[in-house]
């Protein structure tokens, strides 16, 4: 029951963005928009990518400044997830983010560190297992000492057994989060997965001609948006809705208490709507701005961005080269030492 009210209260948050992907579905109609999977990948550029049924990406943001610059200087929406991986870690080897001259004594190894959400096992598993096999094929044919392994994500181990779910469906939580500071927490914790990730996606949607520094800052912007003057009081309702939420998903309630909360929950609700419902409209409305303002600061640092990244794309062209050439002879070593590092 708790579910199906909750997506009811927050229905009109979760379409908002839906006109941005107007523009994706326009641009290529035989590709779904509809983002299944969250997958995140830190070579130290990182980036966070959404991934519909197909397995074709269908969104993607950086979430450092190095990898602003693969993002903004490469398109990765309709590929499939594995390719993109690999062309995102082979355009890291080009503009030098690796160690070319590493071997299998180095004490700190290139490593391309990964996270997969789907609410179906078999579907991350698969989803693994192809990145790994192509990320593993692409430092094999560079010559550069270079493995995969799935981020353990030990920071929210706590959250995770707490809540019953699992460290990468934490990250997923705190990744919707970031830019959608309407929701709390316990709200997204009880949807399901491919909703959380439906979330990301439009955040990514919104944000993916910004740079890493802008939307630190927008998102500072958006939490100072929640708590201000014009609408904190809004906000400790939506709380005191969400603490009869979080009270509905106790188990051991009597069919009793259930019906006593789910009407202190309509009750609520009702209020809300009477109270906030024009004052979350211009909630949303501030917010898009802060979002287009966050756009229009970043079109100048986005040139800034791609012709750094030609620059050093030029200054390791050399050092590519001769790890390429050497590729050959080295391929052996390389997937015998990759063997090694997934047994750890």
């Amino acid at each position: 029951m708790k579910k199906i009210i909750l997506y009811t209260i927050l229905g009109i948050i979760l379409t908002t963005g839906i006109g941005i992907g107007v523009y994706f579905i326009v641009a290529n109609n035989n590709i779904s928009v509809d983002a299944q999977t969250y997958v995140s990948l830190s070579i130290n550029p990182a980036v966070e990518f959404t991934v519909n049924k197909d397995g074709l990406v269908v969104s993607s943001v950086a979430t450092d400044a190095e990898g602003d610059q693969i993002i903004q200087s490469y398109d990765f929406y309709g590929m499939t997830i594995d390719s993109a991986c690999e062309k995102f870690t082979q355009l890291c080897i080009d503009a030098g983010y690796v160690v070319y001259n590493n071997d299998e004594t180095s004490v700190v190894p290139n490593e391309v560190v990964i996270t997969i959400v789907n609410k179906d096992t078999d579907v991350k598993e698969d989803i693994t297992n192809k990145i790994r096999t192509k990320l593993n094929t692409c430092f094999q044919n560079n010559g550069i000492f270079g493995c995969v392994s799935v981020d353990t994500l030990e920071e929210y181990i706590d959250e995770a057994a707490a809540s019953g779910r699992s460290v990468g469906h934490i990250k997923l939580i705190m990744a919707a989060l970031t830019y959608n500071p309407e929701f709390s927490f316990e709200e997204l914790v009880n949807m399901p997965i491919n909703e959380v990730v439906k979330l990301v996606n439009n955040s990514h949607k919104k944000l993916i001609r910004t740079t890493n520094t802008i939307r630190a800052q927008l998102k500072l912007d958006l939490e100072a948006l929640k708590t201000s003057e014009k609408y904190s009081e809004m906000f400790i309702a939506l709380e005191e809705i969400d603490q009869i939420l979080v009270s509905l998903d106790n188990e051991s309630l009597t069919a009793e208490q259930i019906t006593e909360l789910e009407t202190q929950l309509a009750t609520a609700r009702t209020n809300f709507n009477e109270t906030y419902g024009t004052l979350f409209e211009e909630y949303k409305d501030d917010k898009a701005a802060l979002i287009n303002q966050a756009k229009e600061d970043s079109k100048q640092a986005l040139e800034t961005i791609k012709s750094q990244y030609r620059t050093r794309i030029q200054n390791h062209k050399q050092n590519v080269d001769n790890a390429k050439n050497n590729s050959a002879n080295l391929k052996t070593r390389i997937r015998n030492w990759q063997q090694e590092q997934e047994n750890l």
